[in-house]
């Protein structure tokens, strides 16, 4: 009778041990969908933020390095387009007014830092299911020209704000701006020759070269399950 006793304790706490491991695996990776709008920002439009905004989706996948940092690659499709006429006191070279538009691949590879621990667990009080963060990394733009696909590098930097709805999705918005190291993503059509670099001001690259930005809401689901830890580990 002992020893069936003991018997049945030993397998009720082993029970409660692999339980325990259970809720305590972590998931290093995220993946998800976003949508949200594009817009742009060059000769066609130089001072209105958000002058033309046209739809965008794509997806995401992180890897985290910490509860604080991950690494993400965005795959964005998206349109951008200007027109000259906003910008009533810019005249351009013999008074031209052009407009444009065009489809644009942005891929992103992001580091995010976010500002709090970012985690589900109750029983670690530092942990919040709430954060801000900022991004920044390299992208590339791909967009089509008359004579051509352009694939054009740049640099891309934001913030966002995501929250935790169960222990493995996560929700958000967040806000880039990309620089490209160009300044013919307004140019690409023939006929559209005044748009780029149309002031002849090479040694000014940061004035020359185009921008676009991404406004957009997320969803992501944790996945990529590894090892669980103690209670008493550290991350």
């Amino acid at each position: 009778m002992f020893h069936t006793s003991k018997g049945k304790r030993y397998i009720l706490l082993t029970i409660l041990s692999l339980l325990t491991f259970s809720a305590r695996a972590q998931y290093i990776g995220e993946a998800g969908f976003l949508g949200g709008v594009m817009s742009y920002n060059g000769d066609a439009n130089t001072i209105t933020p958000f002058g033309e905004v046209n739809p965008m989706a794509g997806a995401m996948l992180s890897l985290k390095m910490n509860s604080h940092f991950l690494f993400r690659v965005d795959v964005d499709l998206g349109k951008v387009s200007g027109n000259t006429n906003y910008d009533k006191d810019n005249y351009f070279p013999e008074d031209k007014r052009v407009s444009f538009e065009r489809n644009l691949w942005n891929i992103g590879a992001l580091f995010e830092l976010n500002f709090f621990k970012f985690g589900y667990d109750s029983w670690d009080k530092e942990v919040m299911r709430h954060t801000p963060y900022v991004v920044a990394g390299p992208s590339v733009g791909i967009f089509n020209k008359w004579n051509g696909t352009k694939i054009a590098g740049g640099l891309a930097f934001g913030l966002g704000y995501k929250v935790k709805v169960t222990r493995r999705m996560n929700i958000g918005l967040e806000w880039d701006m990309h620089k490209l190291f160009c300044d013919d993503l307004d140019e690409g059509d023939m006929g559209n020759e005044a748009l780029d670099d149309p002031y002849k001001m090479n040694s000014s690259s940061f004035k020359n070269n185009d921008w676009y930005s991404c406004a957009f809401a997320y969803i992501t689901f944790d996945m990529f399950k590894h090892r669980g830890i103690c209670r008493g580990g550290k991350y």
